[in-house]
C-alpha cells in the first residue's frame, strides 16, 4: 500500500523486485493526478492498473459505501 500518489511507482518496483512472476495490479484513485501515477507505475513494474468508474472516488470511498472489489 502506497498511501500517497508519489510512491506508487516506487512500491511497484519493489513488488515486481520480490514477486517477479506475480501480476501487480496498481488501483488509482479516479482523478487526474492518481490515473497518472498509476500508469506511470504500472508501466515501471510490467503491471496492470485499474480506477474506480467515478471520477473523484478512490478504493477506500468506493468500499465505504458498500462497493465490492474482486480480483
Amino acid at each position: 500500500m502506497a498511501m500517497d500518489a508519489g510512491n506508487l511507482k516506487p512500491i511497484a518496483e519493489v513488488i515486481r523486485k520480490q514477486y517477479p512472476n506475480a501480476t501487480v495490479i496498481v488501483c488509482a484513485d479516479n482523478d487526474p493526478v492518481g490515473i497518472e501515477k498509476a500508469t506511470v507505475a504500472a508501466f515501471a513494474c510490467d503491471g496492470l492498473f485499474i480506477a474506480r468508474p467515478t471520477e473523484g472516488m478512490d478504493f477506500n470511498d468506493f468500499i465505504n459505501v458498500g462497493g465490492k472489489v474482486y480480483g
